[in-house]
């Protein structure tokens, strides 16, 4: 992983949504705003409600974020 994270210069400049589960045990907050700082063209999405698995979870929540993603 480490050698991978080396390498994150090579697409800070892609559009990136991030779509965040705040119940993440594996992952929380902080991760978000350290993936918010490798791109530099993003949008977070916080889901209180959301854990781990946030696709599942979310599920039609998120349409509406990356409709406007895909369109942008």
């Amino acid at each position: 992983m480490s050698s991978l994270w080396n390498k994150r210069d090579r697409i800070k400049e892609l559009p990136v949504l991030l779509l965040w589960g705040m119940k993440d045990k594996a992952f929380p907050e902080p991760f978000l705003a350290k993936w918010g700082s490798v791109f530099q063209n993003n949008i977070k999405v916080k889901f209180d409600y959301s854990g781990h698995n946030s696709p599942e979870e979310i599920g039609k929540d998120a349409i509406k974020y990356v409709q406007g993603f895909l369109k942008a």
